[in-house]
């Protein structure tokens, strides 16, 4: 599982933070044993968009991501991708998925994500787990 993937609110992580090591895997889960745990396909896609727009901007990262949707998730309000996005990840967005159809497939991994976390954040389902 990537680095970061599935975790909501990983705010205390900065842009620019070092990768993840196998520090970060849990006493219960080995480095095997997680590469071998089925993949989120939503985390997944999210992994990969923003490992490519690493490579455009050294300041992104997954876990950094993952921590700025959680953010905008948990907004009082529907934040459009149009105000978000260029929050996030600034002119390396239209640098790394200069195709269109690269666009659109990024674009929506990371509204998948976001929606994905909206799902996890929303009142009721967290009360219903309790």
């Amino acid at each position: 599982m990537p680095c970061g993937a599935g975790l909501v609110g990983t705010a205390g992580s900065a842009r620019g933070a070092p990768a993840c090591d196998t520090a970060d895997v849990s006493e219960t889960e080995t480095p095997e044993t997680a590469a071998s745990a089925p993949a989120d396909p939503v985390v997944e896609a999210f992994d990969t968009t923003c490992r490519q727009l690493a490579g455009f901007d050294g300041d992104i990262d997954t876990e950094w991501a993952d921590g700025f949707l959680t953010a905008v998730a948990a907004s009082w309000r529907a934040i459009p991708a149009e105000e978000w996005l260029p929050a996030l990840a600034g002119e390396a967005f239209e640098r790394a998925f200069a195709d269109p159809e690269a666009e659109a497939q990024a674009r929506s991994a990371l509204e998948a994500r976001l929606a994905q976390l909206r799902a996890e954040l929303d009142p009721e389902t967290l009360l219903d787990d309790q």
